[in-house]
């Protein structure tokens, strides 16, 4: 009886550590992993509209909408679902136009259309942004909006456990004068 006893507290000890072990706030996830970010690295070239004193004019309007798919694989390239993903956009310090050129949005009735401001996520005053990938496909699509009024660069960034992509996006003026202009 006393035999049965320890191996009843024994499973008991056992059991409680993993119930314990899965409730920390440090996901492990296993070697290999990669995050990746599909849509892949962005440059986009404008002409910039300039105003009497040579300074770029800038229109809030001016934009394009891009899905961006990250997702969470192991070293095998098989999904992993559900794992905590964290995003966020920054500029270039001396390219930040002092405006919102980079916005991420979370799409979150799966209509594809950016929904301003309720999906915002990540725009220059905002925190970054935690959530999952989805169960079974790893992935999370979210909607990037790329103001093209004027020259700047910015990068997305996508961390899971201790490992992350980015991806970068560069908008440059091509200014030449056209000809007969």
């Amino acid at each position: 009886m006393r035999q049965q006893k320890r191996y009843y507290l024994a499973a008991l000890l056992f059991f409680s550590s993993g119930l314990l072990g899965g409730c920390g706030d440090d996901e492990q996830l296993p070697p290999g992993t990669a995050v990746q970010i599909t849509t892949g690295d962005r440059k986009f070239t404008v002409t910039e509209l300039r105003d009497d004193a040579d300074v770029c004019i800038w229109f809030d309007e001016n934009h394009l909408d891009i899905p961006v798919s990250i997702q969470v694989v192991n070293g095998q390239g098989s999904p992993i679902g559900e794992a905590e993903l964290t995003l966020y956009v920054d500029w270039s310090g001396n390219t930040y136009p002092g405006r919102e050129a980079l916005k991420l949005y979370e799409d979150r009735n799966g209509n594809g259309v950016v929904d301003d401001p309720a999906e915002l996520v990540s725009g220059s005053n905002d925190e970054i942004f935690v959530t999952r990938t989805r169960r079974y496909s790893g992935d999370k699509l979210m909607l990037l909006r790329v103001n093209l009024s004027c020259e700047w660069r910015g990068v997305v960034y996508a961390i899971a456990g201790g490992y992350s992509a980015s991806m970068e996006i560069e908008v440059q003026a091509d200014n030449e004068e056209q000809p007969g202009g």
